[in-house]
């Protein structure tokens, strides 16, 4: 019930989400206050399009506003595949303390082990 009444008040004064601070998010219980009150939502790691699962291993908590830019980096991943300029995906997850939110994600395709695209999404 503490925890209910942190985050709550944290949401409400925005105290460390106005800096975009996501430093208090150590547990699933605050992830969910926070998807509940919209301040983050899921995000594919490996996205569905590319066939990627519908599961809790594939995903991470994150503000809405990084889900357009990593849809961006997967565009281009999307058109290098097309153009047979890749053929591996990944996504690297960098943290901040004990945060379960991800403080960047860099979206990589390499073809034949050579990197040949990488994009750095900074979240924290």
């Amino acid at each position: 019930m503490a925890l209910v009444r942190l985050v709550k008040d944290i949401i409400k004064r925005n105290k460390y989400l106005k800096n975009n601070d996501y430093s208090f998010v150590e547990n699933k219980d605050t992830i969910n206050m926070l998807v509940t009150y919209g301040k983050l939502v899921p995000l594919y790691l490996m996205p569905l399009r590319f066939n990627g699962e519908d599961t809790e291993k594939n995903k991470v908590y994150v503000p809405k506003t990084i889900i357009e830019l990593k849809d961006k980096a997967d565009n281009m991943i999307e058109d290098l595949i097309k153009k047979g300029k890749l053929t591996v995906y990944s996504c690297n997850l960098d943290y901040k303390g004990k945060s379960l939110v991800p403080s960047s994600i860099t979206v990589i395709g390499k073809k034949d082990k050579e990197e040949v695209f990488s994009e750095k999404i900074n979240i924290w």
